[in-house]
């Protein structure tokens, strides 16, 4: 049919004027003239989806990347790790590994054109495995005594720690100490999990039969006769033998060439020969598990007991008065002993230091009381149940972190809690963490303090040269002056520990003033070892930026020319917790001297020297001197300028140093008083 025709059919079928159809034809057939063109309809754009199954996983796992392509000629696959891999025009299946976050991007192309999706894996890394390490000090202890787990944990969520006695602890997540008593030989495991798994370590208690101590007594009958007449004497003993006591030390020193001097079979130095044959080894704090005589005990199954352990064991049942406290402890005991001694009550005593009266740190009396300083460094003083207990201070000393102070307060409230119920504590309110402990304590409580209200107070406080004068006022009471001859508030608050625990046991002020008035204080304790018309040498055993500042400050209290300190920083694992406080401490010197770590039995800690305290102290403006032990009497003397006092601090070596030091200048060494 002719396009004509075909028009005018169309038009008559549509019923429509020709001129509307005149466009419709020229899209059909064009414009043109006679031939007609037909365009060939257009290619489907292609089309892609991605997805990762899982789209979250930890390094070193796999995941599944999904693809589906249509209308597609070539299909890629790229990761932002760098990764590249070519699938299908369909699509498919590519397993990855990717080490970090990645965004994998499909690139589909086809005659219709190109198109994209991407996906991205997340990446976590992958949990470490949990570690852990238990130690038992000490491993070998006699049945009734204690031994003390230390756990140290890392990655781990969950930290429990079993006895093959039936006992379950649950520490921190980090791990932490756990006193234990087991009443046969017990071995502890610890567990822990976390995300990277478990892990598990021991340690064993080996626990002996306590070496018995010899009991007496002895009866008369009659008790009473008339002058000429006779009585029978019956004497009772068990486990009655003569007991011999040898011993050892790492060095001599005037303490223990007086015990020799007195009959002491005493070795210097520590050799597994020392023990011969000895039935039981008593062994100090500061004895490491891997000394000579400690592994020849264990090898030989001779029972191992702490010093304190045996302390309890000799106190037994008679009536104590125990003194514990960071700060202080050994000087207040030695003050508690003077005044009983003054009092006429003959105690037992035993001091943490070399008292300068009686140059002893021991006394043995007829009288009721016992009076000791007693340890909280290794728990020892939990084994005491005191009728009488002075808790001086508590501060962060024998820790290794923040961590760890709510467990050390906790064990002064129970210390404080084996007092009996007519028992009386006396506590330092001063410190605020021993303060904290007198809502917690059931037995009679005597505060005392100097710088507020208190059961016992310190008013009226002066500083005459070398000590101190105060007036004591009790519940509100005055009582009277007390003048010492040692000086700095510290001993203020040591005099009114020694006069709560002498008032708790009726000891009359009177007798307590003329006491400390005589007393003669503590070697190490401020104790001046020489003294010229240039220079003043003081040795004390400050080793806690508290008792450092506290030294310090009774300096100043009567030196008016230059300060000079000298101090040797003690043990590794103090001085990298502690060392910014040390040198805000150190900054009341005017030129400090700095010697390295003394390690008392401690190995090194990498990046842990005197340095971590001298850096900050100098760039807080502090002239600040690194030297060796034996070079500081050179050095300070070459430099110090005329009227100086040297304060020479620390708990090891540096005291031998402070006494040469004191002999070598013109005038021989003096007592604090």
């Amino acid at each position: 049919m002719k396009a004509s025709s075909r028009l005018s059919s169309l038009c008559c079928a549509c019923k429509l004027p020709m001129v509307l159809m005149l466009p419709l034809l020229a899209v059909l057939y064009g414009c043109g003239g006679s031939g007609t063109s037909v365009s060939a309809p257009p290619a489907d754009k292609p089309a892609v989806s991605i997805t990762a199954s899982p789209a979250s996983l930890t390094a070193g796992t796999s995941s599944t990347l999904s693809v589906t392509a249509t209308n597609a000629t070539q299909v890629t696959l790229t990761g932002s790790d760098g990764s590249s891999y070519t699938m299908s025009a369909t699509g498919g299946k590519q397993s990855v590994t990717p080490s970090a976050t990645t965004t994998y991007t499909v690139n589909a192309t086809g005659t219709g054109g190109s198109v994209s999706s991407s996906a991205t894996i997340t990446v976590s890394a992958a949990p470490v495995a949990p570690t852990v390490t238990i130690g038992a000090n000490p491993t070998s202890i006699t049945a009734g005594g204690s031994s003390t787990l230390t756990v140290a944990a890392t990655n781990a969520t969950q930290v429990a720690v079993t006895g093959t006695d039936g006992s379950s602890y649950t520490l921190a997540a980090a791990g932490g100490t756990q006193k234990v008593s087991p009443a046969a030989t017990t071995t502890y495991t610890v567990n822990v999990s976390g995300a990277g798994g478990k892990a598990s370590a021991t340690a064993t208690v080996t626990v002996t039969a306590p070496v018995p101590l010899p009991t007496v007594t002895i009866m008369a009958n009659p008790a009473t006769i008339n002058a000429g007449g006779s009585s029978t004497l019956t004497v009772t003993a068990a486990g009655a033998a003569q007991l011999a006591v040898t011993g050892s030390d790492e060095r001599s020193s005037p303490l223990l060439e007086s015990l020799v001097r007195e009959g002491a079979v005493a070795s210097v130095g520590h050799r597994a020969t020392n023990l011969g044959r000895a039935d039981v080894v008593v062994v100090s704090s500061a004895i490491r598990h891997d000394n000579a005589e400690y592994v020849e005990a264990q090898r030989r199954g001779i029972p191992i007991v702490s010093r304190g352990e045996m302390l309890a064991r000799i106190i037994g049942t008679t009536p104590t008065i125990a003194i514990a406290g960071t700060h202080g402890k050994t000087t207040t005991t030695a003050m508690v002993a003077t005044i009983f001694e003054a009092a006429g009550l003959d105690p037992t005593v035993a001091v943490g230091g070399q008292r300068v009266d009686s140059a002893s740190n021991a006394r043995s009396g007829s009288g009721a009381w016992f009076i000791t300083e007693s340890d909280e460094s290794d728990g020892s003083f939990l084994r005491l149940s005191p009728a009488i207990a002075v808790v001086t201070n508590i501060e962060n000393d024998h820790i290794g972190s923040d961590a760890e102070l709510p467990a050390l307060v906790a064990s002064f409230a129970t210390f404080l809690a084996n007092l009996p119920a007519h028992g009386t504590a006396v506590i330092g309110i001063d410190n605020p963490r021993s303060a904290a402990l007198v809502e917690r304590v059931a037995a009679r409580v005597t505060t005392f303090a100097t710088g507020g209200p208190a059961d016992l107070q310190a008013t009226a406080i002066e500083f005459p040269e070398l000590g101190a004068r105060f007036t004591v006022v009790e519940r509100g009471r005055p009582l009277g002056e007390i003048v010492l001859h040692v000086p700095g508030t510290i001993n203020i608050q040591n005099a009114l520990a020694a006069i709560g625990a002498a008032r708790a046991a009726d000891v009359p002020f009177e007798v307590i003033a003329g006491a400390l008035a005589d007393f003669q204080g503590v070697r190490r304790r401020f104790e001046i070892v020489g003294r010229c018309a240039a220079l003043t040498v003081v040795d004390d055993y400050a080793h806690h930026p508290t008792a450092v500042a506290q030294t310090i400050a009774a300096a100043r209290q009567f030196c008016r020319g230059p300060l000079i300190v000298a101090f040797q920083p003690h043990r590794y694992t103090r001085t990298a917790y502690l060392a910014a406080d040390f040198a805000r401490a150190l900054r009341g010197a005017d030129e400090v001297y700095l010697t390295p770590v003394y390690a008392a039995a401690e190995a090194p800690l990498a990046g842990v020297s005197e340095r971590l305290i001298g850096e900050p102290l100098s760039a807080a403006g502090t002239p600040v001197t690194y030297a060796p032990v034996e070079a500081l009497e050179r050095l300070i003397r070459a430099s110090a300028p005329a009227g100086a006092l040297v304060l020479m601090l620390g708990a090891g070596s540096i005291s031998a140093a402070a006494h040469r030091f004191g002999t070598a200048i013109d005038a021989p060494p003096v007592a604090a008083r």
